[in-house]
């Protein structure tokens, strides 16, 4: 089980819905959109800021991204994967024998890329590419159903060690640990791993996440409610042994 403590801070609330939120990219202000448009604060003082100031940059694209790529279809591309690639060109390549993937997103460090599927499977692959880590949490709907749970989320905190996946149908943002140790498995006759216990933010916030954003410099989080019309800001840390 992840040894994490967290430790809530700036609460915004008030008679607006939060539509979404984020930080800027230099982490110095939250920025959330709501209905009665773009507003800013400070993020450990909750103090308001003139969001006309505020570089809109807090949705910017990541500097390394994992491309879909069909294969022989696709000139360039031999076989169906993710070519991992930044402004400088080709990173790295991830073969991808799943059809029904949802998407990717890579972490800050540039080689571990996280990958999402339409029935709830969640694949971490770490460039250059060895045995794959599975982890384990969305495979149920809130329903109980079986693999009807799309992965529509994934984020990696600036330092790539957390992970937190949202799906389509469990209403359960899951915090993953990335440095805790795997369980051995085998995926197509081949080694490969098994992560489990992830953390519900659920339980760690007032629940009802509804979005979430991983802080680009330091180890804070935002999440909105839309039904407490809340927006938090929350710190972690690795507890001591």
């Amino acid at each position: 089980m992840s040894v994490l403590t967290f430790t809530r801070g700036v609460t915004i609330s008030g008679e607006r819905c939060f539509l979404s939120a984020g930080f800027s990219a230099d982490g110095n202000a939250v920025v959330a959109t709501t209905r009665a448009g773009r507003q800013a604060w400070n993020p450990r003082t909750g103090e308001p800021l003139d969001a006309a100031l505020v570089p809109n940059d807090e949705h910017a694209s990541a500097p390394v991204s994992a491309q879909w790529r069909a294969g022989a279809k696709d000139s360039g591309a031999s076989a169906p994967g993710f070519h991992v690639q930044d402004q400088a060109g080709a990173v790295g390549f991830i073969a991808e024998p799943f059809p029904d993937y949802a998407g990717a997103t890579v972490a800050p460090d540039g080689k571990t890329v996280a990958i999402g599927y339409q029935h709830g499977r969640l694949r971490i692959e770490t460039l250059p590419v060895s045995s794959p880590t599975f982890l384990v949490g969305h495979d149920r709907s809130k329903n109980n159903h079986q693999y009807q749970n799309v992965i529509n989320y994934l984020a990696f905190d600036c330092d790539s060690q957390l992970l937190v996946s949202m799906a389509d149908d469990d209403d359960h943002p899951l915090l993953w640990d990335l440095r805790q140790t795997p369980q051995s498995t085998t995926w197509n006759g081949k080694p490969a791993h098994a992560l489990h216990d992830p953390i519900d933010l659920n339980s760690v916030t007032d629940g009802g996440v509804d979005t979430f954003r991983f802080s680009p410099v330091a180890p804070m989080f935002v999440c909105t409610h839309r039904r407490l019309q809340t927006l938090q800001i929350w710190t972690y840390a690795r507890a001591a042994r």
